[in-house]
């Protein structure tokens, strides 16, 4: 399987993928700590730079691809932002994600699209900035539900199928508790292979048994914990004795990244210092995650191979 990378950050999805023997044909950055940390971590990938500049020239030139992965950036849907929604210039490039999704797809064969964001999402604009991203994924117009999107769906149109579902991270073997919307379009035989995301009701509200040596809180940035305390860089960890912030090596391992994932030179050869490496950590993916989320589609993937043998 090859992937193109979007809003890549600190490339998670290579940290998930590379051990399901996953290809990262190109990544898409622009944040000067990320961009370091790619260069050091992945120095023979492109970057190709803002998704706003890439060209379907650049696309065509990458080969073959089979999925395009992007979180774009939250802040107009987070609940904590101002709600701007899609209007936000930041959150609208969800479209640019999109028509980069297009040209992979036609002009590289790609099959499917792994998009993440915040549950903000589904309450974002009365819940209508959601179905535009259904609806985009999936080639269709959506509405918005009477009730509410809840927690998992799928959706069908001229592109294909489109699931999407929240997941915790804390199901999936770290000690953070850190929901996101995962929203996967298959634009190729759905129809002959398992689902991607919707899986038993335990799995999605059951937090796996096992100890956690960290009870941690919800990470974002200046999150309230029940103490009335305030935390900067979204992060915090009890401890015996009271409650403190962690330190990056702690967030790495709260991600699944191996430790110093983010410990990189910068473009002036001198050691990023804190504030950058918690900010693409907070920004990131929960590696657990997306590898669970690879694996599944590797089964969709197998399935239609089968079907055609």
């Amino acid at each position: 399987m090859r992937y193109l990378s979007l809003f890549s950050g600190m490339e998670a999805a290579h940290l998930a993928w590379a051990p399901l023997g996953w290809e990262c044909v190109a990544v898409a950055e622009i944040e000067p700590a990320a961009c370091a940390l790619l260069r050091h971590r992945l120095p023979d990938v492109p970057n190709l730079g803002s998704v706003t500049e890439i060209t379907d020239e650049q696309i065509a030139v990458l080969g073959g691809i089979d999925v395009v992965i992007g979180g774009s950036p939250c802040q107009g849907l987070s609940v904590a932002g101002r709600r701007a929604g899609l209007d936000d210039a930041r959150s609208g490039l969800f479209h640019e994600q999109m028509r980069i999704f297009n040209a992979a797809r036609h002009l590289c064969g790609a099959r499917f699209l792994v998009w993440e964001n915040v549950p903000g999402a589904f309450s974002s604009n009365q819940g209508r900035d959601f179905a535009v991203v259904v609806g985009a994924m999936a080639g269709s117009v959506v509405p918005v539900p009477r009730d509410g999107w809840g927690c998992e769906g799928v959706a069908l149109g001229d592109n294909g199928l489109v699931e999407w579902s929240v997941l915790d991270a804390q199901w999936f073997g770290v000690a953070q508790r850190r929901r996101r919307v995962f929203s996967v379009l298959d634009t190729g035989n759905w129809s002959d292979r398992p689902p991607v995301l919707l899986e038993p009701e335990s799995m999605r509200r059951h937090p796996p048994a096992r100890p956690r040596p960290y009870p941690t809180i919800d990470c974002g940035i200046w999150r309230k914990r029940q103490c009335n305390q305030w935390v900067r860089n979204g992060f915090a960890i009890a401890r015996p004795g009271g409650v403190s912030n962690p330190t990056p090596l702690e967030v790495e391992r709260l991600f699944g990244a191996p430790d110093n994932w983010t410990l990189v030179p910068d473009q002036n050869g001198a050691l990023l210092n804190d504030g950058p490496r918690y900010r693409m950590l907070g920004n990131s993916f929960a590696v657990p995650v997306i590898r669970w989320i690879g694996t599944r589609i590797d089964a969709a993937a197998q399935a239609a191979l089968r079907k055609v043998a």
